[in-house]
């Protein structure tokens, strides 16, 4: 006998068949097809100046916290808190970019607890301080 699964199978049926998986363009964009994790991925995008916790996501998905955990880094191919500091990256340097908004303001913005964090987090995955990163990459000034 066969274990039941805790989402229906109408939730569940082509989830994990080839081409089925969440695809994020370029752009951002999410192609989610019929996964459970549509909901964290828009509240994710609709709310950038929160911190938002894997727990939380969990339970807007409606999954156990190990399930969502689980089916994240399957679906996405990296893990929640992974997935979660790109995005934040991502948007900073849109932000740093196209305004001319403070590095305070920026970090404010995403959700970090404070302006140094935000730096110490954008330098570990860029390599280079946002000041710096905005200086060489600025879009207003050319």
């Amino acid at each position: 006998m066969k274990a039941t699964h805790p989402l229906s199978s109408q939730r569940t049926q082509g989830l994990h068949t080839p081409g089925n998986f969440l695809k994020v363009n370029r752009g951002g964009h999410v192609n989610t097809g019929d996964s459970p994790l549509l909901p964290a991925l828009q509240y994710m995008e609709e709310n950038r100046e929160h911190l938002i916790t894997q727990a939380q996501m969990a339970e807007l998905c409606h999954l156990s916290p190990s399930y969502f955990s689980r089916l994240f880094t399957h679906e996405m191919g990296v893990n929640f808190s992974q997935y979660s500091a790109s995005k934040k990256i991502a948007w900073a340097r849109e932000l740093l970019e196209q305004t001319n908004d403070s590095i305070a303001v920026i970090s404010e913005k995403l959700g970090f607890s404070s302006a140094a964090y935000f730096i110490k987090v954008f330098k570990k995955h860029e390599g280079i301080t946002p000041l710096l990163y905005r200086k060489y990459n600025n879009k207003l000034n050319k």
